[in-house]
């Protein structure tokens, strides 16, 4: 008699999402994320022909923009429900949706000119797995564009315990920890909320990381720096046009803290560019 089979809880809670997934509009905190994604890619890679991995493509949203530039873009996630939506979404010879895990890609050595991983690396807990084998994919001199959660953020509400007991806890580590477990509260289809379990990590620790797998960081920059004026699940789960209005101000101010150094170290989410150097 075979036993019951565990369910992948980050393949579940994205199948109780997959209806609503694409349901940014009207909600400022994901608009500004994937306007400063759409803007990442113009400005790293903007060119025509590539060779491009969509790492955690979920619907295919990224791989739209990256399908403009008659680029051949391989689109791997591991719900396959979401992957559906991706494919039907791009009905193109250069859209090629594949199944996988991030630890353990599909792939050839030195496959791709480029690799996108967009709001998906806080969900891997082998980090280190993860970025080996996009090392391994990517062609010498490719670009590597991802952002990752950083664990020391602004929002100081997880210390006053607006996220409970595991946020507290979550955030106490994050001062000494290089890696962390947040509890990350989404809505689903039915708009009831559900959580699941995050990592987030010290800049310096996950730079090192990245580093040691032959990529050359380029450039970064923070998003969300501001979080500390209005908690992250209020931003996230809401739909407001004040709240709109006041994060367009706060996207401001990113704009102008993203000029200290420092401060990007601090943002909810960071952007990075890099080349792999071997």
């Amino acid at each position: 008699m075979f036993g019951k089979l565990e369910v992948n809880p980050i393949v579940d809670f994205y199948n109780k999402q997959s209806s609503s997934y694409d349901l940014i509009e009207g909600y400022s905190y994901w608009e500004i994320l994937y306007s400063e994604y759409e803007n990442w890619i113009r400005k790293h890679l903007n060119v025509n022909g590539l060779t491009v991995a969509d790492l955690g493509c979920g619907t295919g949203l990224t791989s739209t923009q990256l399908l403009e530039k008659n680029n051949t873009v391989c689109g791997v996630d591991i719900t396959w429900q979401l992957l559906k939506s991706a494919k039907k979404r791009h009905n193109s010879q250069k859209f090629m949706a594949t199944e996988g895990d991030i630890t353990n890609l599909p792939f050839k050595d030195r496959s791709f000119d480029g690799i996108v991983c967009l709001d998906t690396l806080e969900h891997v807990a082998s980090i280190d797995k993860a970025v080996s084998e996009i090392g391994r994919i990517c062609k010498k001199d490719g670009l590597f564009l991802f952002d990752i959660p950083s664990s020391i953020i602004l929002d100081f509400s997880y210390f006053f315990g607006y996220y409970g007991k595991n946020g507290l806890v979550s955030a106490l580590k994050s001062l000494s920890h290089n890696k962390v477990m947040f509890e990350w509260l989404s809505l689903d289809d039915d708009f009831k909320p559900r959580k699941i379990q995050t990592y987030r990590y010290r800049p310096s620790y996950f730079e090192n990381v990245v580093k040691s797998h032959g990529f050359t960081i380029l450039e970064k920059r923070g998003v969300h720096i501001s979080t500390m004026l209005i908690p992250e699940k209020i931003q996230a789960n809401s739909s407001s046009p004040l709240l709109s209005k006041i994060n367009t101000v706060l996207s401001k101010a990113d704009n102008f803290l993203n000029r200290i150094p420092s401060m990007k170290n601090l943002a909810l989410y960071i952007l990075y560019v890099c080349k792999m150097s071997r």
